[in-house]
């Protein structure tokens, strides 16, 4: 027979498993949020990338996401665009001027765009129901195994 939990192992367990699901919950919605639009109504096309740069007065995240593109690429009417996208550190390192980079936007709407195809866009929102489900699976199940625990 096993002893009985203490009841501040349980407080903490439970205080955790809140703490973890909320974070889980905000993470995850942050990941399904950003990029609706994208992933309903955006059009992906491939886009010349014309310049690298960094804006030192963009200061996102302490500077760490300051790194920029500027890209070229036909809308869906067929007139010729350029649009300034960010895009992660890690990605901009590996980027070179005349490649190409997959971009999505909706249409009639070109400040809407964002690096990525939308197939990833459309997986990034399916990553971002998992994790909040995973949160809401955690809200409910640490403290209720706490309150249960607490009453044995």
């Amino acid at each position: 027979m096993n002893p009985p939990a203490s009841r501040e192992l349980l407080l903490i367990v439970g205080l955790g498993g809140v703490f973890f699901g909320a974070l889980f919950l905000f993470v995850g919605w942050r990941l399904w949020r950003e990029g609706r639009e994208l992933r309903s109504a955006g059009i992906s096309t491939q886009a010349k990338i014309l310049k690298k740069f960094r804006k030192s007065e963009d200061r996102s995240w302490g500077g760490l996401e300051n790194y920029y593109v500027l890209c070229g690429f036909e809308d869906e009417t067929g007139l010729a665009r350029e649009v300034e996208i960010k895009v992660p550190s890690k990605g901009w390192r590996w980027l070179r001027e005349g490649s190409t980079l997959p971009v999505t936007f909706v249409p009639g709407q070109i400040e809407t765009a964002r690096a990525g195809a939308r197939w990833g866009w459309k997986l990034r929102g399916a990553i971002g129901i998992i994790v909040m489900l995973y949160g809401l699976a955690a809200l409910v199940v640490f403290p209720l195994g706490a309150i249960i625990g607490w009453f044995q």
